[in-house]
């Protein structure tokens, strides 16, 4: 299974003593197998093009989303800003604070959550949030409970995710089951996962990115019609069709077992 082929895409995002491994490791497993579950279109097409597989070799399981989610949408929103993600380089949580630092300075009482893994871009991003003055505006929760991160999907104004590059995006997902009017990149998988039912914008472009900001968290129409279509979009992917399309692969694994 392969979620993404980002040491490939994005190598500058490893570690130079990490980055041997994740390349030899994963070139081997994917040569050794007799099938490669991409979890996204955009992720079986990096793996035909960088390992050069047989089509034949390489089948999508798109990821699901837990039902509890769709249960989250009637709640009370609050005035902060929701993103969930690991705090990596190609996640573009730097470009969201100086968005952020501009778009609170329009309307202070507005705070932001970034909630996930603690990763290698922890320490610059702390550190951005002090420069920019937004100690008291920005919260980096980590890794939290389920119930917690739940609470957090039922009460957050608007649900914002900037990364530069993804092999799936399950929070986005979340985020429109829950509900929450959402505003993410628009790169795929991404934008074929969200479709219509999320406001799309250009991640390396800070000005579409503080524009986002304003229209996901004060354009009332928009934020209505997303709040309706987000559930509706999220309904289509379930974890049960993940387990289907996965059984399959295991299936015609079996049957292909003595076969050249």
């Amino acid at each position: 299974m392969f979620h993404d082929l980002q040491h490939i895409r994005h190598p500058e995002h490893f570690r130079w003593f990490d980055l041997p491994f994740w390349k030899a490791l994963l070139f081997t497993a994917a040569h050794v197998s007799r099938t490669v579950l991409a979890v996204s279109p955009a992720t079986a097409a990096d793996v035909l093009r960088y390992y050069r597989l047989p089509p034949r070799r390489v089948r999508v399981a798109l990821l699901g989303v837990d039902p509890v989610f769709f249960e989250l949408a009637p709640r009370r929103r609050e005035p902060f800003l929701l993103a969930v993600s690991t705090l990596h380089p190609h996640k573009n949580l730097d470009g969201l604070l100086r968005a952020f630092a501009e778009f609170r300075r329009e309307h202070p009482e507005f705070r932001l959550t970034v909630c996930g893994l603690h990763g290698f871009f922890t320490g610059p991003l702390h550190e951005l949030r002090e420069r920019l003055g937004l100690a008291a505006a920005v919260d980096f929760p980590g890794w939290i409970p389920r119930e917690e991160l739940h609470s957090l999907y039922a009460h957050a104004w608007a649900f914002i995710y900037p990364s530069f590059f993804e092999g799936f995006g399950l929070p986005v997902l979340e985020a429109l089951a829950a509900g929450v009017p959402t505003a993410c990149s628009d790169i795929e998988p991404m934008a074929g996962i969200a479709g219509d039912a999320a406001l799309r914008f250009n991640p390396r472009d800070p000005a579409a990115l503080l524009a986002a900001l304003r229209r996901i968290s004060f354009d009332e129409a928009l934020r209505q019609r997303l709040a309706e279509a987000g559930p509706k979009r999220a309904s289509q992917f379930s974890w049960r069709a993940t387990a289907d399309a996965t059984l399959d692969a295991l299936v015609a694994c079996a049957g292909q077992q003595g076969q050249p």
